[in-house]
Order: structure tokens, then sequence, then C-alpha cells
């Protein structure tokens, strides 16, 4: 596979300089990432192929790990002499395990608790600066596709992340956002007087309780912010549980949820 990234890349660049070249779609094994930037460079006359993007896949419960590996791979190909490349988790989701557990991890994948880890794993994501590029493993209508229902192709509850997310990208500007609870993530977005901020509350442990979450921010008043809350019971529903004192706004989460603010 060296060689031939090796014959391909520079041929495909000297022939089209502007087409980004990469790969190598990592499965799992980062020790074999290693090894690949090592056989590379024996087939190149000791130096470097092109590689515009480094591509890889994850599969796992925490979205922690997810970017933790990402923050992995960079190192691993920075420590190889590359600079300046696209690192692109090009398939993703949840997986508690492949054999036993798979059937739980489809189901998982479909429901609610599905939901909430896709919008986790973007809020992580987001806060990692080595990680460029999410490409959710899989919108088509296979079992792994937790946006849209198999038979009727309607949006299910893993859908919402997405639009939530396309609300806070319309917004341009990421503003701050940070979390005290391992379990809550939280990402933001502003444009003068407009904001948005998504919170999640994941949990990989289905016996977590729910939680009461309280909402501090400078520069930008939330009183009067509209609430928008997704779980189990709850679609993209405006949600009028809520208080709002001394600047702070407080909701309360349930356990997997996914909320939206917009103000």
């Amino acid at each position: 596979y060296a060689e031939l990234y090796v014959i391909a890349s520079n041929h495909l660049k000297s022939c089209f300089p502007n087409l980004k070249i990469g790969g190598p779609a990592l499965a799992w094994n980062e020790d074999w990432l290693e090894r690949f930037f090592e056989n590379v460079r024996e087939y190149n006359g000791g130096k470097n192929p092109p590689l515009d993007f480094l591509s890889w896949h994850w599969y796992g419960t925490e979205p922690c790990e997810m970017s933790n590996k990402g923050t992995r791979i960079y190192d691993i190909a920075t420590k190889a002499g590359y600079e300046g490349f696209e690192s692109i988790l090009n398939e993703w989701n949840y997986v508690r395990g492949w054999s036993a557990e798979f059937i739980y991890s489809i189901k998982t994948i479909i429901s609610m608790k599905g939901a909430a880890f896709t919008a986790a794993c973007m809020s992580a994501a987001q806060h990692n600066p080595t990680i460029d590029m999410l490409m959710y493993y899989d919108a088509r209508p296979t079992g792994m596709n937790g946006l849209f229902d198999f038979y009727t192709l309607e949006p299910i509850k893993g859908y919402y992340p997405f639009l939530i997310y396309s609300k806070l990208k319309a917004l341009e500007n990421e503003a701050e956002a940070v979390s005290d609870s391992k379990d809550i993530y939280c990402v933001a977005a502003r444009n003068g007087d407009k904001a948005g901020i998504m919170l999640t509350y994941y949990a990989e442990n289905d016996y977590l309780l729910n939680e009461a979450v309280t909402i501090e921010c400078e520069g930008l008043d939330l009183d009067g912010a509209t609430v928008y809350v997704t779980d189990e019971e709850n679609t993209m529903t405006l949600n009028p549980v809520r208080t709002f004192k001394d600047g702070k706004l407080t909701l309360y989460l349930k356990r997997n949820s996914v909320i939206y603010i917009e103000k």
C-alpha cells in the first residue's frame, strides 16, 4: 500500500497540482500509521510524498476518546514531518462493541441517547483544533443511520444535532463555551446581537440522574432567550421550564438530551 500511495500521490500531484491527495482512512491501529509514514518515505527516496489530508475512523462511546484520538493522529503525522494537512475523521458513530454488544449499539444509534452522543461528539471536536472535519457514518438507509427512519426516511432524534449545528454555523463566529461537568458538552456561536448555544447532556452510563444546569454568559443577556429541548418526549420543543436570576439562566436537563438556546 505504501508503494502504491507513493506512486499515485506523486503522479497525481504532478498532473493536477491543485488536487488534494491523502489517506489512508485509518480504521484502528495507530502503530500501522507510524509504519505507513516510515514506509512511504522509504519508497520515496527518504522524502515525504504529498499528503494534503489525513483521514481516519473512530467508533466508541465516549466523545473525549474521539477527541484524544484526533490529537494522537495529528501528533503522529507532525512527528513524521507533515505540516498544514487536514485531519479528517471520515467515519464515526456510537459503538459499544462489535460482537455481543453490537445490537445494543445499533439500538442506541437510532435512539435519543445516540442523538445526544452525536451532539456531544460535534461539540468535543469543535473544541479540538487538531480535528478539521467530521463525516458521520451513516446517512444512507442502513442500520447505522441515526438521522432518518429506515422505512419512511422521516427525521428521527439524531437529525436535530445536525440542524442545530447548521444554525450555529450560520452565525459564523464561534464564541467561547466552557463546561465544568464531564457529561455536559457545549458549543456556542454569535453574530452581533444574535447568538446560539447547544448544550448536550450525554452519558454512556444509563443510570445517571437528570441535572440542573446553570448558564452564565459574559456580554450577552440571556433573559428572554428562546430555549428548545430535544429529549425522549420532545423534539425541538419550546421549553418554558427555566429560571433567570442575577444574569444566570438555569435549565433542567434530562439525561441524554440536547438543548438549543437562541437569542
